[in-house]
């Protein structure tokens, strides 16, 4: 995958394995800043006329600091009025698990010296895909929102909120922006955008003002959204990996060499969140111990996972649950050649199952760690 900047603005996204260009000619992509003046309340209102007043904003002083094998870099600048906005832009090669081929993620890290005023700071970038809908990320699965403005309905979503991504797809190819920290979106025609700043001056007057960082990313893949690794890579961006140094006591940490809870099965579900039981004592010597795990449909279609849990999570009991982790019925858990434990779970589409795992009271070697007894921890950095 190859970008291009060109006296400022991007001015090409080229996929050279398909060789496929993404911007049609003669438009750009990169920063626009708006005129942000609602007509009442200023910090919560967006109207849509602040899409007649754009601004775009050109890079400079482009260089390359880093170029090898797994990522490339480029650091950029953007002065506008009293602001000043440093972007790093990288390159990572990441491999697609539906298509044998490898594609890229471009991550844009910001450093923003924000001081402006009714100002609306917005990434763009126009690509040669079409389609009636985008996708947007909503909990626990996905809407669509038009990308025109046929009615007075139509047009009211000129702005939509979303977790961490947004998706415009076609038969055959699509394009995400990904997000860790911004919750605002807008597909325009062919145009994505993601909101990064505002400017507002009531309530408070100095709202927004001074030092920000944050972080979006630009993932090409192929094939439409449901056909594509979107969500997963919107999970990898918001959670990467911390390297933490593991006290040689007795060999490898089981924690470092094994996950106790894993799924197999439908790429669609998701294992979404770990935590202790409400009605867990909390106690290194307590008699009630239990993890609930919150599972759920990602793409809008049925999927069959067995959750699995290592042999050495002691289960007594495993109980599917509402989300108050009141009982619902009681699961089979069967094992397996290697005495995992196995929970086999359906899903239809968007379904959420959160499911309960009594543990007995002895030492489990993959939830303990050298320092106490309990199956979590809050970590300390040396």
């Amino acid at each position: 995958m190859q970008l291009t900047i060109s006296q400022g603005r991007i001015t090409s996204l080229y996929d050279v394995q398909l060789g496929r260009e993404l911007l049609p000619q003669g438009v750009t992509g990169g920063l626009v800043i708006f005129e942000d003046r609602p007509n009442y309340w200023d910090a919560w209102d967006v109207e849509i006329h602040h899409l007649e007043t754009p601004t775009r904003l050109e890079f400079s002083g482009v260089r390359v600091i880093a170029d090898g094998p797994l990522r490339a870099s480029v650091q950029t600048q953007v002065k506008y009025g009293k602001s000043t906005i440093d972007v790093t832009v990288h390159l990572f090669g990441c491999f697609q698990r539906n298509h044998e081929r490898q594609l890229a993620v471009f991550i844009f890290d910001a450093e923003v010296d924000w001081h402006e005023r009714h100002k609306f700071l917005k990434f763009e970038l126009p690509l040669a895909i079409n389609n009636t809908v985008a996708t947007y990320e909503s909990q626990f699965g996905w809407v669509q929102r038009p990308t025109h403005k046929n009615t007075t309905i139509d047009a009211a979503k000129f702005e939509v909120c979303g977790h961490k991504y947004v998706d415009l797809s076609e038969y055959g190819y699509g394009v995400a922006f990904l997000s860790e920290s911004k919750y605002g979106f807008a597909c325009e025609g062919n145009v994505l955008r993601i909101s990064l700043l505002r400017a507002a001056t009531a309530p408070d007057a100095e709202q927004d003002q001074g030092k920000h960082e944050f972080s979006w990313g630009v993932m090409p893949h192929v094939g439409s959204f449901l056909e594509s690794d979107v969500p997963m890579a919107a999970y990898v961006f918001n959670s990467p990996l911390h390297l933490r140094a593991v006290p040689q006591v007795s060999g490898v940490s089981p924690r470092v060499s094994k996950s106790p809870f894993w799924l197999e099965g439908s790429p669609n579900v998701f294992l979404e969140t770990i935590k202790r039981g409400e009605d867990d004592d909390f106690g290194v010597n307590g008699t009630t111990k239990t993890v609930v795990l919150r599972l759920y449909e990602a793409f809008g279609g049925h999927g069959r996972v067995e959750l699995r849990v290592a042999r050495d999570v002691h289960v007594v009991n495993a109980y599917a649950t509402n989300l108050l982790e009141d009982h619902k019925a009681e699961l089979a858990l069967a094992q397996g050649a290697n005495r995992d434990f196995i929970l086999k779970l359906d899903f239809r589409g968007f379904e959420v199952k959160t499911v309960k795992l009594v543990l007995s009271g002895e030492k489990s070697d993959s939830l303990t760690t050298v320092k106490c007894d309990n199956w979590v921890t809050i970590g300390e950095d040396e």
